[in-house]
Protein backbone atom coordinates (compact mmCIF):
# COMPACT_ATOMS: atom_id res chain seq x y z
CA UNK A 1 0.00 0.00 0.00
CA UNK A 2 1.52 3.69 -1.04
CA UNK A 3 1.85 5.99 1.96
CA UNK A 4 -1.36 8.33 0.09
CA UNK A 5 -3.10 4.91 0.60
CA UNK A 6 -1.97 4.20 4.21
CA UNK A 7 -2.47 8.28 5.22
CA UNK A 8 -6.70 7.84 3.51
CA UNK A 9 -7.87 4.94 3.30
CA UNK A 10 -11.38 4.59 5.29
CA UNK A 11 -10.96 2.65 8.66
CA UNK A 12 -13.13 -0.16 7.92
CA UNK A 13 -12.85 -3.85 8.06
CA UNK A 14 -11.61 -5.64 5.11
CA UNK A 15 -14.31 -7.52 2.83
CA UNK A 16 -12.79 -10.92 3.30
CA UNK A 17 -12.76 -10.68 7.34
CA UNK A 18 -16.88 -8.99 7.62
CA UNK A 19 -17.39 -11.69 4.99
CA UNK A 20 -16.05 -14.73 7.59
CA UNK A 21 -17.78 -12.41 10.44
CA UNK A 22 -20.43 -13.06 8.49
CA UNK A 23 -20.40 -17.00 8.35
CA UNK A 24 -19.51 -17.01 11.62
CA UNK A 25 -22.24 -16.06 12.90
CA UNK A 26 -24.52 -18.08 11.45
CA UNK A 27 -21.94 -21.02 12.23
CA UNK A 28 -22.04 -20.15 15.72
CA UNK A 29 -25.49 -20.65 16.02
CA UNK A 30 -25.17 -24.07 13.90
CA UNK A 31 -22.22 -25.58 14.39
CA UNK A 32 -22.87 -28.81 12.31
CA UNK A 33 -24.11 -26.80 9.27
CA UNK A 34 -23.63 -28.36 5.55
CA UNK A 35 -21.87 -25.66 3.46
CA UNK A 36 -21.70 -25.14 0.04
CA UNK A 37 -18.99 -22.75 -1.87
CA UNK A 38 -20.78 -21.76 -5.09
CA UNK A 39 -18.52 -21.10 -7.54
CA UNK A 40 -15.35 -21.94 -5.63
CA UNK A 41 -12.93 -22.17 -8.22
CA UNK A 42 -9.42 -23.60 -6.48
CA UNK A 43 -10.34 -22.56 -3.03
CA UNK A 44 -12.61 -21.20 -0.55
CA UNK A 45 -12.19 -17.80 0.36
CA UNK A 46 -13.67 -18.25 3.43
CA UNK A 47 -11.74 -20.20 6.76
CA UNK A 48 -14.68 -22.43 7.32
CA UNK A 49 -13.36 -26.28 8.01
CA UNK A 50 -13.02 -27.12 11.80
CA UNK A 51 -15.98 -24.46 12.36
CA UNK A 52 -18.67 -26.55 10.63
CA UNK A 53 -19.17 -30.23 10.00
CA UNK A 54 -18.56 -30.08 6.14
CA UNK A 55 -17.67 -27.82 3.05
CA UNK A 56 -18.21 -28.59 -0.40
CA UNK A 57 -17.27 -26.64 -3.46
CA UNK A 58 -19.24 -27.03 -6.91
CA UNK A 59 -17.09 -25.09 -9.90
CA UNK A 60 -17.99 -25.60 -13.40
CA UNK A 61 -14.22 -25.44 -14.31
CA UNK A 62 -11.71 -28.88 -13.42
CA UNK A 63 -9.39 -27.78 -10.72
CA UNK A 64 -5.92 -28.22 -11.92
CA UNK A 65 -4.84 -29.38 -8.49
CA UNK A 66 -6.08 -29.67 -4.74
CA UNK A 67 -8.44 -27.21 -3.62
CA UNK A 68 -7.74 -25.34 -0.37
CA UNK A 69 -10.67 -25.02 2.37
CA UNK A 70 -12.72 -27.34 0.88
CA UNK A 71 -13.65 -30.98 1.94
CA UNK A 72 -14.71 -32.21 -1.03
CA UNK A 73 -15.13 -30.51 -4.67
CA UNK A 74 -17.59 -31.26 -7.58
CA UNK A 75 -17.89 -30.03 -11.34
CA UNK A 76 -20.67 -28.27 -11.84
CA UNK A 77 -23.07 -25.47 -13.36
CA UNK A 78 -24.67 -23.34 -10.87
CA UNK A 79 -28.02 -23.24 -12.90
CA UNK A 80 -28.40 -27.02 -12.58
CA UNK A 81 -26.40 -28.34 -9.51
CA UNK A 82 -25.57 -32.06 -9.47
CA UNK A 83 -27.14 -32.21 -5.35
CA UNK A 84 -30.27 -33.23 -4.06
CA UNK A 85 -32.92 -31.20 -2.47
CA UNK A 86 -32.90 -29.47 0.96
CA UNK A 87 -28.82 -30.69 2.00
CA UNK A 88 -27.62 -27.54 2.87
CA UNK A 89 -27.33 -25.49 5.42
CA UNK A 90 -25.50 -22.62 4.13
CA UNK A 91 -24.82 -21.66 0.57
CA UNK A 92 -21.94 -19.15 0.21
CA UNK A 93 -20.93 -17.02 -3.43
CA UNK A 94 -17.76 -14.78 -3.65
CA UNK A 95 -17.71 -12.37 -6.78
CA UNK A 96 -19.32 -14.91 -8.39
CA UNK A 97 -22.65 -13.48 -9.37
CA UNK A 98 -21.21 -10.80 -11.30
CA UNK A 99 -20.60 -13.98 -13.95
CA UNK A 100 -23.85 -15.45 -13.79
CA UNK A 101 -25.59 -14.96 -17.10
CA UNK A 102 -28.95 -16.19 -15.87
CA UNK A 103 -28.89 -15.58 -11.70
CA UNK A 104 -32.81 -16.59 -11.41
CA UNK A 105 -32.35 -19.64 -12.22
CA UNK A 106 -28.67 -20.13 -10.11
CA UNK A 107 -30.75 -18.73 -7.01
CA UNK A 108 -33.61 -21.23 -7.75
CA UNK A 109 -31.56 -23.86 -7.33
CA UNK A 110 -29.99 -22.20 -4.23
CA UNK A 111 -33.47 -22.40 -2.89
CA UNK A 112 -34.01 -26.13 -4.22
CA UNK A 113 -30.82 -27.54 -2.47
CA UNK A 114 -31.20 -25.46 0.55
CA UNK A 115 -32.43 -26.41 4.00
CA UNK A 116 -35.58 -25.14 4.80
CA UNK A 117 -34.68 -22.07 6.95
CA UNK A 118 -31.28 -22.19 5.32
CA UNK A 119 -29.19 -19.28 4.38
CA UNK A 120 -27.00 -17.99 1.45
CA UNK A 121 -24.35 -15.35 2.22
CA UNK A 122 -23.54 -13.51 -1.54
CA UNK A 123 -20.19 -10.93 -1.56
CA UNK A 124 -20.40 -9.20 -5.19
CA UNK A 125 -19.32 -6.10 -6.60
CA UNK A 126 -22.06 -3.09 -6.97
CA UNK A 127 -22.83 -1.95 -10.19
CA UNK A 128 -23.08 1.29 -9.46
CA UNK A 129 -19.50 1.84 -8.26
CA UNK A 130 -17.75 3.81 -10.92
CA UNK A 131 -15.68 0.86 -11.82
CA UNK A 132 -17.74 -1.64 -11.64
CA UNK A 133 -20.13 0.36 -13.94
CA UNK A 134 -17.42 0.61 -16.44
CA UNK A 135 -16.51 -2.90 -16.26
CA UNK A 136 -20.34 -3.70 -17.29
CA UNK A 137 -20.23 -1.16 -20.26
CA UNK A 138 -16.85 -2.47 -21.68
CA UNK A 139 -16.20 -5.35 -23.85
CA UNK A 140 -14.45 -8.09 -22.26
CA UNK A 141 -11.52 -7.97 -24.61
CA UNK A 142 -10.64 -4.35 -23.05
CA UNK A 143 -10.73 -5.65 -19.73
CA UNK A 144 -7.89 -8.84 -20.66
CA UNK A 145 -5.73 -5.55 -22.64
CA UNK A 146 -6.05 -3.70 -19.25
CA UNK A 147 -5.11 -6.19 -16.91
CA UNK A 148 -1.81 -7.67 -18.57
CA UNK A 149 -0.93 -4.25 -20.57
CA UNK A 150 -1.47 -1.60 -17.58
CA UNK A 151 -1.99 -3.91 -14.89
CA UNK A 152 1.09 -6.06 -15.87
CA UNK A 153 -1.05 -9.37 -14.65
CA UNK A 154 -1.19 -12.73 -16.37
CA UNK A 155 -4.23 -13.27 -14.49
CA UNK A 156 -7.32 -13.48 -17.29
CA UNK A 157 -10.27 -11.95 -15.99
CA UNK A 158 -13.55 -14.17 -16.52
CA UNK A 159 -16.44 -12.40 -18.38
CA UNK A 160 -18.94 -10.29 -16.43
CA UNK A 161 -22.79 -10.33 -16.95
CA UNK A 162 -23.66 -7.96 -14.20
CA UNK A 163 -27.28 -9.37 -14.25
CA UNK A 164 -28.30 -8.84 -10.55
CA UNK A 165 -25.86 -6.41 -8.88
CA UNK A 166 -26.78 -3.66 -8.02
CA UNK A 167 -28.30 -4.05 -4.02
CA UNK A 168 -32.20 -3.44 -4.95
CA UNK A 169 -32.04 -6.18 -8.30
CA UNK A 170 -30.22 -8.66 -6.16
CA UNK A 171 -32.60 -8.12 -3.18
CA UNK A 172 -35.64 -8.57 -6.02
CA UNK A 173 -33.36 -11.65 -7.85
CA UNK A 174 -33.25 -13.37 -4.45
CA UNK A 175 -37.03 -12.31 -3.08
CA UNK A 176 -38.59 -14.03 -6.80
CA UNK A 177 -36.55 -17.16 -6.02
CA UNK A 178 -37.51 -18.03 -2.18
CA UNK A 179 -34.81 -16.08 -0.01
CA UNK A 180 -35.84 -13.09 2.30
CA UNK A 181 -32.98 -10.81 3.11
CA UNK A 182 -31.56 -11.02 6.64
CA UNK A 183 -28.82 -8.56 6.31
CA UNK A 184 -26.78 -6.25 4.01
CA UNK A 185 -23.57 -4.45 4.23
CA UNK A 186 -22.16 -2.29 1.24
CA UNK A 187 -18.83 -1.83 1.41
CA UNK A 188 -15.85 -0.10 -0.10
CA UNK A 189 -11.90 -1.12 0.91
CA UNK A 190 -10.32 1.94 -2.24
CA UNK A 191 -8.86 1.94 -5.38
CA UNK A 192 -6.33 -0.19 -5.41
CA UNK A 193 -6.48 -0.99 -9.20
CA UNK A 194 -5.83 2.85 -9.80
CA UNK A 195 -2.18 2.45 -8.15
CA UNK A 196 -0.31 2.64 -11.19
CA UNK A 197 -1.61 6.08 -12.01
CA UNK A 198 -0.83 8.55 -9.12
CA UNK A 199 -3.22 11.35 -9.86
CA UNK A 200 -6.23 9.01 -10.60
CA UNK A 201 -5.77 7.05 -7.76
CA UNK A 202 -5.67 9.90 -5.55
CA UNK A 203 -8.84 11.22 -6.91
CA UNK A 204 -10.05 7.27 -6.33
CA UNK A 205 -9.27 8.15 -2.41
CA UNK A 206 -11.24 10.78 -2.77
CA UNK A 207 -14.09 9.22 -3.96
CA UNK A 208 -13.74 6.08 -1.57
CA UNK A 209 -13.81 9.18 1.40
CA UNK A 210 -17.04 10.14 0.53
CA UNK A 211 -18.83 7.51 -0.31
CA UNK A 212 -17.36 5.75 3.32
CA UNK A 213 -17.91 8.83 4.90
CA UNK A 214 -21.88 10.19 4.20
CA UNK A 215 -24.61 7.13 4.39
CA UNK A 216 -26.23 8.70 1.66
CA UNK A 217 -23.57 8.14 -1.32
CA UNK A 218 -23.34 4.35 0.49
CA UNK A 219 -24.88 2.82 -3.03
CA UNK A 220 -22.11 3.88 -4.44
CA UNK A 221 -19.91 1.60 -2.79
CA UNK A 222 -18.00 -0.89 -4.65
CA UNK A 223 -18.81 -3.95 -3.16
CA UNK A 224 -22.39 -6.06 -1.98
CA UNK A 225 -22.41 -8.20 1.18
CA UNK A 226 -25.83 -10.03 1.65
CA UNK A 227 -27.03 -12.90 3.73
CA UNK A 228 -30.65 -14.34 2.71
CA UNK A 229 -32.77 -16.65 4.33
CA UNK A 230 -34.58 -19.46 2.62
CA UNK A 231 -38.63 -18.77 2.95
CA UNK A 232 -41.51 -20.85 2.18
CA UNK A 233 -42.96 -18.96 -0.56
CA UNK A 234 -41.53 -17.27 -4.05
CA UNK A 235 -42.31 -14.11 -4.83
Amino acid sequence: MSALGKRFLWNQKPLLLQYEEVLEGFLHSSPCSVVLDAGCGERSRATLQGKCKVVVGVDREVPHGECTGIDARVVGDLRELPFRSNIYSIIISFMVVEHLDDPATCFGEFNRICKPDGVAVIATPNLWHYANLITALTPHWLHRWFVKAVLGSGYAPYPTAYRANSPRKLVSVMKNTGFKLIEMRLLDSGPAYLGWLTPAYAIGLIYHRLVNRFEVFSGLRSTILASFRRSNTVA
